[in-house]
């Protein structure tokens, strides 16, 4: 494996290893093992050599690999960022429905709050103006022969020219007519 790292670090295009030198040097435990001893095991040495001299070819294949990783990466980077965009989009649309349906919910459980405060204020009204009308049925023997005050309220829907026909709207819009009324 470390034979096969070697010649890729390089950037070797061919080599070709002679398999008994390459058996006897594995085969040798206490052997030290460096880049010179596996140069030893190519056929064609002198080509390899070359080839890990060239310091030219190593930074040609040292910038090609590092245009790869940069090219990689800006791919990485642009396609998290897609996703990143299309997921706070999703987001924001979960967000703005959930919104919604708040709003529509407490909306109608406004109404229905707001429809019976209603009913309840009307049968409120309603049961006053019949208890003031059984008290006005009970008490109309005796009132009906008392003396009262009959108070007249000019209309305020009639137009100024209509009005003026009856009544001097003026003076009875400040005050209203008092008249006294015996029977």
């Amino acid at each position: 494996m470390r034979l096969e790292d070697l010649l890729r670090a390089f950037g070797v295009p061919l080599a070709v290893v002679d398999g008994q030198r390459l058996a006897a040097l594995a085969s040798d435990a206490l052997a030290l093992i460096d880049d010179n001893a596996l140069l030893s095991c190519f056929v064609n040495a002198d080509e390899v050599a070359r080839c890990m001299r060239l310091p030219d070819q190593q930074l040609a294949e040292r910038e090609e690999e590092a245009r790869v990783e940069i090219a990689a990466n800006t791919v990485q980077k642009r396609a998290r960022a897609f996703l990143g965009r299309r997921r706070a989009a999703w987001q924001r649309c979960e967000a703005e429905a959930a919104a919604r349906i708040v709003r529509g919910w407490r909306s109608r459980q406004n109404l229905r709050d707001l429809r019976a405060r209603l009913a309840r204020d009307r049968a409120e009204r309603d049961a006053t103006w019949r208890a003031t009308q059984a008290d006005f049925g009970v008490r109309w023997g005796e009132m009906r022969w008392e003396p009262r005050i009959i108070v007249h309220v000019p209309s305020l829907s009639y137009s100024e020219a209509r009005a003026g026909d009856s009544l001097d709207l003026a003076m009875c819009r400040d005050e209203p007519f008092v008249t006294r009324h015996r029977n």
